[in-house]
């Protein structure tokens, strides 16, 4: 998948993308402010879905990654 098509669909669907929030950090394809949009546009979704069991955890996750992100952008 094109660089340019893999972050658009990140940012359409991440849950589909990735297992966990921390793991779009991990991801070295994107940059600062496309991690924070894929972060954001997850909980969006996951306050909108009603499929998503564990909705405490998914936003605590969540918040851990966002507020890791700061560091996660020095270390690349």
């Amino acid at each position: 998948m094109k660089h340019a098509r893999f972050i658009a669909e990140a940012k359409r669907d991440p849950m589909r993308i990735y297992a966990r929030p921390i793991d779009v950090l991990r991801d070295r394809r994107l940059g600062h402010l496309e991690r924070l949009e894929i972060l954001r546009t997850w909980e969006s979704e996951a306050r909108a879905r009603a499929d998503v069991a564990d909705i405490g955890g998914v936003m605590a996750a969540l918040e851990e990654a966002k507020r890791r992100l700061p560091r996660a952008q020095n270390e690349n």
